[in-house]
This record gives C-alpha cells, sequence and structure tokens, in this order.
C-alpha cells in the first residue's frame, strides 16, 4: 500500500469527522470542529492511501505556556490498525513541533486506551498525572 502524508485541508473535514467516529475509544469533536482546526490552526495532518483518510493527528499550541504544545488527537481506521499508520504520524508531528522550536510536548488519554498510552510510551513520553479517567503523559522534546 502506497499512502501519503499532508497537511488537512478544509474539504477534508468531513471524511476525519467520520473516521473519528469509528475509532473508539476516540470521543470524536463536535460538528465543524475539525473544519475550524483545517481553516484557523493549520496544525494537523493526515494519511490517505489515494483518496482515503486512514489516520491523522492534530498537535496544537498551548498559547499561554511558551514552548508547550498538545496532541489532541490521533486515530487509525480501525482496518489499518497494524500497518504503524499512528507511529508515522506521531513521529511526523514530533519533528514538527521540534523544529518549531517547542520545548514539551502533552496529551491526556482515557484510562482505558491501552494501546494509545503504549505508542506514546515507545515515543518516550512519560506518565505524569492522573485527572478523573485520563492520564497525562509528557515528553521533553528540546535539544
Amino acid at each position: 500500500m502506497i499512502y501519503t502524508i499532508r497537511e488537512v485541508e478544509e474539504e477534508d473535514s468531513t471524511e476525519i469527522e467520520r473516521l473519528a467516529g469509528m475509532c473508539s475509544p476516540l470521543r470524536a469533536s463536535v460538528a465543524g470542529t475539525y473544519e475550524y482546526f483545517a481553516l484557523c490552526i493549520g496544525r494537523y495532518f493526515l494519511m490517505a492511501e489515494g483518496s482515503k483518510i486512514v489516520g491523522f493527528i492534530i498537535g496544537l499550541p498551548k498559547i499561554d505556556i511558551e514552548g508547550e504544545c498538545w496532541i489532541y488527537q490521533i486515530a487509525t481506521d480501525p482496518a489499518h490498525r497494524e500497518e504503524k499508520i499512528a507511529t508515522i504520524l506521531l513521529d511526523e508531528e514530533i519533528k514538527r513541533f521540534k523544529s518549531d522550536g517547542f520545548k514539551n510536548i502533552k496529551t491526556r488519554i482515557l484510562a482505558t486506551n491501552n494501546p494509545s498510552m503504549e505508542l506514546f510510551m515507545k515515543h518516550g513520553f512519560k506518565r505524569v498525572d492522573v485527572i478523573n479517567e485520563w492520564i497525562e503523559f509528557e515528553k521533553n522534546i528540546k535539544e
């Protein structure tokens, strides 16, 4: 299979919303959120096989803490989960955050989402906090 990675465009938002809805335990965002991210923030990648979107990752700067950013969501089409799509997307996002001068990446993952926790720990993220049913992870990326 040949995959391409690219920045998300506004036209992709409906397909991304559909994909997010298939990716339990990921909680799909409300209608319009993915379109807003594409239009206004422009900080997320998707992976596609031809015209079919098979994964995406959304990374956001934390505007009140200099050098900090967050992974908001990462998702892979369930039919493609054994193909390392999430690993490739996370690697790309980490590289971009690093090249943009960020020093610290955080994310929160549902305590029941073992595959996501394993993915982030394999990428060097450390568990730093528990907030209700969420586990917060952090990775220092400064040189």
